[in-house]
């Protein structure tokens, strides 16, 4: 007849396992490397920026680029724009120099 039974020390790594997946949920800790990209209203701070309106005047100047290092999630129809920004793509960005930017 097969066990049931999990041992105790299978029991505390499955719950360790559960709970650092959680906790870097929680964080926006991403384990993978897909990007981080975060609403204007956090990332103006997470950037630099003194602002939201910083923010949006880089993306107006051209030093923030769409779909590369910001994406606008608003629906088609929808007159005001909700930006969310790639944060790691949105610091190589500016901290590149600008006659070195393609």
């Amino acid at each position: 007849m097969m066990n049931d039974y999990i041992t105790r020390e299978e029991a505390e790594k499955i719950v360790e396992a559960k709970v650092k997946t959680v906790l870097s949920e929680m964080l926006g800790i991403n384990n993978n490397d897909s990007p981080q990209y975060l609403p204007t209203s956090e990332a103006w701070k997470e950037l630099g920026y003194k602002s939201r309106k910083q923010l949006i005047n880089a993306i107006r100047s051209g030093d923030l680029r769409e779909g590369k290092e910001y994406q606008d999630r608003s629906r088609k129809d929808s007159q005001k724009p909700i930006y969310y920004f790639n944060i790691k793509a949105c610091l190589k960005r500016l901290n590149t120099p600008r006659e070195r930017r393609s």
